[in-house]
């Protein structure tokens, strides 16, 4: 028990150092993670290239290898000299999909509104706060993701401040 209890508040310290650091560097903590998907990819590259060359028994299986081993490494060498240009098209697609899934919801709404008599307001106020969030996230990226961060790091704060507290009371 005293184990477990030791493992879950290194946790929970752990995930109360990963939230102040998304709280107080957003920014940086974004490039850092696609930085590290970046370098996943140039690793996983590596691997494929060198599996491509030393499995000859299928040319064609080879050739796919080496070919995805290429996309890949590519691909990770971007996202390791240009993360701020990856880190700005997260939030934008974010934004164009927010957007027509709260556009999606606003037809469904004013379809039930229409169809049944006894319809809830809120039903047509969240489809429309979706828009707007997915339009803020659209046209305001940079801080819509960096406000995203923030808030992701304020749960991790407060899922790791509730961790360490019920661990002190076992």
């Amino acid at each position: 028990m005293g184990k477990l209890q030791f493992s879950q508040s290194g946790a929970s310290l752990v995930t109360l150092i990963l939230g102040v650091i998304l709280l107080l560097m957003p920014g940086t903590a974004l490039t850092t993670v696609v930085q590290i998907i970046g370098a996943f990819l140039l690793l996983t590259a590596i691997i494929k290239v060198i599996g491509a060359y030393r499995d000859r028994r299928s040319e064609l299986a080879s050739r796919f290898l080496l070919g995805s081993g290429l996309v890949s490494g590519i691909a990770g060498i971007f996202l390791l000299l240009k993360p701020a240009a990856v880190v700005s098209i997260f939030p934008v697609i974010a934004g164009l999909i927010v957007l027509l899934s709260g556009l999606i919801n606003l037809s469904n709404a004013l379809e039930c509104r229409r169809t049944y008599v006894n319809v809830s307001p809120a039903v047509l106020v969240m489809p429309v706060v979706t828009i707007i969030l997915g339009a803020v996230l659209l046209f305001n990226p940079f801080s819509a993701a960096a406000t995203l961060v923030r808030v992701i790091g304020c749960i991790l704060i407060y899922n790791a401040v509730t961790g360490i507290f019920i661990d002190s009371r076992h």
